[in-house]
């Protein structure tokens, strides 16, 4: 006989999900307008009142951005970052106005024009009300750990990337290269504060912005348009900087748009009679149909898109019978005193029991991240080796049977199921 081996142990299944217990998230400078979409159906906004609140975000802090005498730079960067955040919180889960502030108080720090939570929202008050008070007022106690709270989950939307564009010095700079007049550059500056109410400044550079801007101010004025568009000179410049037509026309249909359907709400647009934006829109679209430029410059396949989406973070409070709105779980009232605007990290070890939470890490660079993500892997990688083993059995022998003579004993025989012998030759009788 062969001697017996033994088989090796089988690999233990993987239970659960395998790899590292982190999710990487990668800052994004700009954004498709397909992406901007299936971000804000993903965090669940309410897409009929998204405009009005994306609106109403950007006049509120140019109103603060004014009665605190900020730059440009701030303004921008506050613009930016509100427009992240609402791309990533649900509109339920805070109220436009202190995600406008937080995002202005993000934006100071980032730009070095510091100022505390309740400088900005004394300034705010101030500015709507007759009624003037002063930082140190204790309404401002509760509106204050509110902002607070909020400027943690404000850091994690734009995943940490303190860098801003601003394109105010790119128009400026256009503006004295094409040698236009004063009165054209100040309202192309108008126009570009206005911008921010659209998703232009998220989708497009600042070059792209600062031609869209300035060809815009020309159409109203109606002069200088040769300066700005068709020229040979203009053309090449485009190439120089970068920038391609079809950019500037998209930015272009966004503003004309915008000073169409909500023309009061903005500060270009209550200057001047709708029927010119009209007569605008319908100018570019002609170009657009001799040209045959698409509505959006670059777009984005829907399954591409889809796969861009990282898994959201464990939203705070990592209790899931708990809801936020307005920064307060469900025990807390908006306003309430006893609310101290501390927000629990979504990688805390308070959530609920039995809920692992993963680590959460923010880069800047993509190409970085699956460079790193690629190393990560091979050693999560699960791999199966088959072989075969040959093994030699003996041959089992099969039982041999000895039979007896009819005059022998030692068992049954035949019919005589009764008998019994004993092996003497004698047939056994039956009682």
């Amino acid at each position: 006989m062969a001697p017996a081996t033994t088989s090796p142990a089988q690999p233990a299944q993987p239970v659960g999900p395998v790899g590292p217990e982190s999710l990487v998230k990668v800052s994004t400078q700009y954004y498709f307008q397909q992406e901007i979409n299936i971000k804000l159906v993903a965090s669940g906004s309410n897409t009929q009142r998204e405009e009005q609140y994306r609106i109403q975000g950007i006049q509120l802090l140019h109103d603060i951005r004014n009665a605190l005498q900020l730059p440009a730079q701030t303004f921008t960067c506050a613009a930016r970052y509100y427009h992240r955040f609402r791309m990533e919180h649900k509109d339920s889960e805070y109220q436009w106005q202190d995600a406008a502030v937080a995002a202005l108080l993000c934006a100071c720090k980032i730009e070095d024009t510091l100022k505390k939570s309740r400088d900005i929202l004394c300034a705010m008050h101030n500015y709507r009300s007759s009624e003037q008070l002063s930082p140190d007022d204790p309404r401002f106690n509760s509106p204050s750990a509110i902002v607070l709270g909020l400027e943690r989950l404000m850091l994690e939307s734009s995943k940490f990337d303190f860098r801003n564009r601003t394109p105010h010095r790119s128009l400026l700079k256009l503006a004295k290269y094409l040698a236009l007049p004063g009165p054209t550059t100040k309202l192309a500056l108008a126009i570009l504060n206005d911008s921010y109410k659209t998703w232009a400044p998220m989708k497009q550079t600042c070059t792209a912005m600062a031609f869209a801007c300035l060809e815009l101010a020309c159409h109203l004025l109606n002069r200088d348009l040769e300066q700005i568009h068709g020229s040979e000179d203009i053309a090449n410049k485009y190439e120089e900087l970068g920038c391609l037509r079809e950019e500037v026309m998209e930015t272009l249909l966004d503003m004309t748009e915008l000073y169409t359907h909500c023309q009061k709400f903005t500060t270009v647009g209550m200057m001047w009679d709708v029927d010119i934006f009209i007569q605008i829109r319908i100018h570019l679209n002609r170009e657009m149909s001799e040209h045959n430029f698409e509505r959006f410059c670059h777009s984005i396949d829907p399954a591409t898109a889809l796969a861009k989406l990282t898994p959201k973070t464990p939203i705070t409070p990592a209790s899931p019978e708990e809801t936020r709105t307005n920064g307060h779980t469900n025990g807390q009232a908006s306003g309430n005193g006893n609310s101290n605007g501390n927000f629990p990290s979504p990688s805390s070890s308070g959530g609920s029991k039995g809920v692992k939470q993963d680590t959460v890490r923010f880069m800047l660079e993509r190409e970085q991240a699956r460079e790193e993500q690629a190393v990560v892997e091979r050693y999560w990688k699960v791999e199966y080796e088959e072989y075969e083993i040959e093994i030699e059995e003996p041959i089992p022998v099969a039982p041999v049977h000895h039979g007896r003579d009819r005059q022998g004993g030692g068992g049954y025989r035949g019919r005589d199921r009764g008998y019994h012998g004993h092996g003497h030759g004698k047939r056994g009788r039956r009682y």
